[in-house]
């Protein structure tokens, strides 16, 4: 009980300076055999966060992922489709891949440091100072700006994971491609590449299942420094599965 405690306060507290994009939450075991898939649900530093996997056929698995945030001064909606293939490993341990693309809009406001621009000698400051005339004038350090931000995703996530009646145990990583559209206060294009290493952890009974997911979103290149893009660096959600099919078929893929 201490530790959704304590991931529930984080995710409170974090959220309320959540950054302009959000890495949503990692789907990974969505299908143990033919006919079989997962319902999952979410509340994290993404906001709230439901999908649905399926296996129609076996050995393929797809999915549909959605993210909705919003609080004081930010909004963020956010959907991806995939696809997957999934192969057994060990007695009762799975490999997936799924490869897909989302699309998602995000606004709000984004903390600016100007006498970090200033010192960087960042475009940013130029094409600020364009659409905001006396910005200097007032000696702040630090300003709040109104963005609206478009954001195109592609990526692909193999992963490995354990699954059983009672418990469930996967690490995932997932390589995203990132094309940003920021629109207001001007218009500016960045494309970046993030890896998300993320681990999950449940716990339940029959078809139901609790869990817990920890890690770390980590840009691993931008194409060119904007003041507008932030990002929050950690992914940490917890919440519920259902996980679809018969659960007790003795040549189950898992169980």
């Amino acid at each position: 009980m201490k530790i959704f405690i304590t991931i529930t306060v984080s995710i409170l507290y974090f959220s309320l300076n959540a950054q302009i994009y959000k890495s949503n939450s990692v789907f990974a075991l969505q299908a143990k055999d033919k006919n079989t898939g997962k319902i999952a649900a979410d509340i994290g530093l993404f906001g709230i966060n439901p999908k649905f996997s399926y296996s129609f056929w076996e050995h393929y698995t797809s999915s549909m992922n959605f993210s909705v945030f919003k609080n004081n001064n930010k909004e963020y909606l956010f959907g991806e489709l995939s696809g997957g293939y999934y192969k057994k490993m060990w007695e009762k341990g799975v490999f997936e891949l799924n490869i897909g693309t989302g699309y998602g809009k995000a606004k709000g406001d984004v903390r600016i440091y100007l006498d970090t621009l200033i010192e960087n000698n960042n475009q940013a400051l130029t094409n600020l100072i364009n659409v905001l005339p006396g910005l200097l004038d007032d000696e702040v350090e630090i300003i709040d700006i109104y963005t609206e931000n478009n954001i195109l995703r592609f990526f692909a996530q193999p992963s490995i994971g354990y699954s059983s009646k009672f418990i469930e145990l996967s690490f995932a990583m997932r390589i995203s491609f990132i094309h940003s559209n920021i629109t207001k206060p001007y218009e500016t294009k960045n494309n970046m590449l993030f890896a998300d290493p993320v681990g999950t952890f449940g716990f339940g009974y029959d078809a139901i299942m609790l869990y817990v997911q920890a890690g770390f979103s980590v840009p691993v290149y931008v194409s060119h420094d904007h003041a507008f893009f932030s990002y929050d660096p950690i992914l940490l959600s917890m919440g519920f599965a259902y996980r679809i099919g018969n659960l007790y078929k003795k040549n189950s893929l898992l169980y």
